[in-house]
């Protein structure tokens, strides 16, 4: 066990820019690497969350249930609207407002048209364009 913390500390000396010949000597660190080969380990197997993987793997290919993983469902959501709230509020449209939408809708129209309108003239004739391009 002791090799496996040797060789993980080894690792991240590595990672800190080589550093661990400074510290250990690689004579050292090959025969501890040989070591945790024989004995059946990767230098993989020190990954924590492969190893949190694994396990978790482990337990789903043996048939586990999601409430001994610890997975739980979440609780329902329950509420409820209080119909006073509608109370007052009236359904009739308000004067002046029932053809906003079907103005507004044919304004975005006409709108859209001219771009097109003007796009269409600009790729024609580029020359011939004034003013800012409409592209």
């Amino acid at each position: 066990m002791n090799n496996i913390i040797f060789i993980a500390a080894a690792g991240i000396a590595a990672l800190a820019g080589g550093a661990a010949a400074a510290f250990f000597p690689s004579a050292q660190i090959s025969q501890t690497a040989q070591q945790l080969s024989n004995s059946g380990y990767t230098i993989a197997d020190l990954n924590p969350i492969r190893a949190a993987y694994d396990i978790v793997k482990t337990k789903i290919q043996i048939g586990t249930t999601p409430e001994q993983l610890g997975m739980h469902a979440s609780p329902p959501l329950n509420f409820a609207i209080d119909p006073k709230i509608w109370e007052g509020i009236s359904s009739t449209p308000i004067s002046g407002m029932q053809n906003n939408w079907g103005q507004n809708i044919a304004a975005q129209t006409n709108q859209f048209n001219n771009r097109m309108e003007d796009m269409r003239n600009a790729a024609r004739n580029p020359a011939g364009w004034r003013g800012p391009s409409p592209f």
